[in-house]
């Protein structure tokens, strides 16, 4: 695997995952709410 297809799918997967947490946090207050 070429170390620039690499990187980018890691900067990927950390987007996704730190959208993914942001939406669980804004659930999460919104039902505390």
């Amino acid at each position: 695997m070429p170390l620039q297809f690499r990187v980018l799918f890691h900067s990927f997967v950390a987007s996704c995952w730190a959208i993914f947490l942001n939406l669980k946090a804004r659930s999460a207050v919104i039902k505390s709410a």
